[in-house]
């Protein structure tokens, strides 16, 4: 009888042990942050982080060698799987608390030819003036 309780009680350490846990947090400008670890000296390293909703792929990154990888949000509600070797596999769903903005990323060349435009148009109004008085 003590035999079984000490097998069975092994068998669960050792499964406890080769669990894979994930642990997101949220961070600003609509990222989150995926710690994904086996136990707390032995994270994850080159995990493949998949941020899904209904099945659709809405990102993929590799976790870094300290077992974490920031995405951006998309949107409020997904679903977040981590996949590491020998099949181990991590699956947690995850609501955001901040509404999620859609930033619009502008051009810098735009913005710079816009300047630019604005100077010349300045500099052609100042030589006009300056014309006129003589």
């Amino acid at each position: 009888m003590y035999k079984i309780i000490i097998v069975l009680f092994t068998c669960t350490q050792i499964l406890f042990a080769h669990s894979l846990k994930i642990f997101v947090s949220e961070l600003e400008n609509g990222k989150i942050e995926v710690y994904a670890y086996f136990t707390k000296s032995s994270v994850c390293k080159a995990c493949e982080v998949q941020v899904k909703n209904a099945d659709k792929i809405l990102a993929q990154v590799l976790t870094d060698n300290f077992g974490k990888a920031e995405i951006l949000l998309k949107q409020k509600s997904v679903e977040i799987v981590v996949q590491a070797s020998l099949g181990h596999r991590g699956q947690v769903s995850f609501t955001a608390t901040q509404p999620t903005e859609q930033t619009k990323d502008d051009n810098p060349f735009i913005k710079i030819l816009i300047a630019l435009s604005v100077i010349a148009l300045i500099f052609l109004l100042l030589y006009n003036v300056k014309r006129s008085k003589n």
